[in-house]
């Protein structure tokens, strides 16, 4: 589906998503769009980047995005490329039907202006995406804030099975601020775009707050490892004593068979006039015996 709408004055926007093969023949000769960008478009390995093609005179920009987190299909990576390909006039926006909405949002962004290039509203659109990061960072804090809460009262394995998959989606976060942060580096030191000094502010407030998100994301994961390491620990220690204990118990029950092991010979014994009461007793006086030395040694 292909859909166009003017952002300004200066920028017509050509919003793709999921396009047929129609459509990718409309994009290749109206717009120069070439095979190997529509593969960076929808590869979803792909990383923030930067590449600037002569021969088309169209700039791609690749850019890390966090994902609508009301979608259910996202428990492995939260986050996913999103592709600016754009000229002096025109600039398209390459999303899949997961990714439309980051469309949507950058057609609300207030801070467009009319005499707006693509260039500008790319770097506008970034900044706002940027922010996404922090929402994000901090609903994984405020749920790291819950668990340690119930953790203080019991420590389940299910709580730091929580915790480990809160860190897992951290280090993607971290991976993709990362990237964009170097991407934005790049385009700040680029050749290809000769940015004015508007957008060269445009480009330091990005990095600004990338870097402000990679801060927070690295002190959450920090925080993170830390408690669960100090809950794994706690847990380590409880299967321990759980293990001690049921060793002491398996070597009392074991005396009681020692007894009755001897005395249910048919041979004569010491003090075996007794009957089963003396066998019981013996074996009730080794295992208090028993119990006392365990004791003694595990205060040791």
């Amino acid at each position: 589906m292909i859909r166009f709408d003017n952002l300004s004055d200066n920028c017509e926007l050509v919003d793709v998503v999921d396009p047929n093969d129609d459509e990718k023949q409309h994009l290749k000769a109206s717009y120069g769009v070439t095979d190997e960008h529509l593969g960076y478009a929808y590869d979803y390995d792909e990383r923030a980047r930067m590449e600037y093609d002569e021969d088309s005179n169209l700039m791609t920009i690749i850019y890390d995005t966090v994902m609508d987190s009301t979608d259910q299909n996202l428990e492995l990576d939260p986050t996913a490329p999103v592709m600016f390909l754009f000229n002096r006039s025109n600039l398209i926006i390459f999303t899949t039907s997961n990714t439309h909405f980051i469309t949507e949002r950058i057609k609300t962004i207030k801070r467009i202006q009319p005499e707006d290039e693509p260039l500008d509203i790319v770097l506008k659109a970034m900044y706002m995406l940027s922010g996404s990061y922090f929402n994000v960072i901090h609903k994984i804090d405020t749920s790291r804030q819950r668990l340690q809460k119930s953790l203080k009262n019991r420590v389940t394995k299910s709580s730091i099975t929580q915790l480990t998959g809160l860190q897992t989606q951290l280090v993607y976060y971290l991976t993709s601020l990362r990237s964009n942060t170097s991407l934005l580096t790049d385009l700040q030191h680029s050749k290809e775009i000769k940015a004015s000094d508007e957008q060269q502010e445009q480009i330091e407030d990005d990095i600004i707050e990338l870097q402000q998100g990679l801060e927070m994301a690295n002190m959450a994961s920090d925080v993170i490892s830390h408690v669960a390491d100090a809950y794994k620990s706690v847990l380590d220690t409880d299967l321990n004593n759980t293990m001690k204990l049921l060793t002491m118990y398996s070597i009392l029950l074991a005396l009681p068979q020692l007894v009755f092991g001897f005395y249910g010979q048919n041979v004569k014994l010491p003090f075996g006039t007794g009957g089963w009461v003396m066998t019981i007793g013996w074996s009730i006086l080794l295992m208090i015996i028993g119990a006392i030395v365990l004791n003694i040694h595990q205060r040791k």
